[in-house]
């Protein structure tokens, strides 16, 4: 069970009221970064840190609750799915992301590649939607460095399924860890003010 700062047992339930704004909020945060991306652990971790409530379950075991809280609320506000942001260690969504394309009532493929096709195009949506500061032409659906299976990240182009993926050298540093820490300053500060 979650255990808040003081040591209290709380439900998983209640603590999921507390880590889903904040995991929205620092998706939003992400998706204002072209390429930017957040790893499951990485979320877990920051979600745990800006609310003070701990929980020692496996991350595999309820990353896929804090992004259906992420995805529900996004359809909800006819936000892009931003939990296309969040990929595991290697880089990828898992089969689990079927789930989002069937709440935006788009057909789910049947392999993991083509579900990590759909993710690169919704972090595309998302980086756009959210303002990032795009390269010129407005950005191409970009899988991550790892998720696109590159050893060494340099600038190339993989062509795969009849589209076009472009793997930047400006990589070689997970983005993602970026944008946790400022996601860590911005999240207690807005948090302070909504309390």
């Amino acid at each position: 069970m979650p255990n808040d700062a003081e040591g209290r047992y709380l439900s998983v339930a209640e603590a999921m009221k507390e880590w889903g704004p904040v995991a929205f909020d620092a998706l939003v945060d992400i998706a204002k970064s072209y390429n930017a991306y957040i790893t499951y652990k990485d979320l877990t971790d920051l979600v745990q840190d800006v609310t003070g409530i701990t929980y020692g379950a496996l991350v595999s075991n309820w990353s896929g609750n804090l992004l259906s809280y992420v995805l529900h609320r996004a359809v909800r506000e006819s936000l892009p799915p931003l939990s296309s942001l969040c990929v595991s260690a290697e880089g990828t969504v898992g089969k689990g992301y079927a789930e989002v394309l069937q709440a935006y009532g788009k057909p789910v493929p049947s392999d993991l590649d083509t579900l990590n096709d759909e993710a690169a195009m919704h972090r595309l949506e998302c980086y756009r939607f959210f303002g990032a500061d795009l390269p010129p032409g407005g950005g191409v659906p970009t899988l991550t460095p790892k998720g696109a299976g590159c050893a060494r990240v340099e600038e190339s182009t993989v062509s795969r399924s009849g589209s076009t993926k472009v793997v930047s050298e400006a990589f070689r540093d997970p983005p993602h860890d970026w944008a946790m820490r400022r996601m860590r300053g911005l999240t207690m500060v807005s948090l302070r003010r909504s309390r």
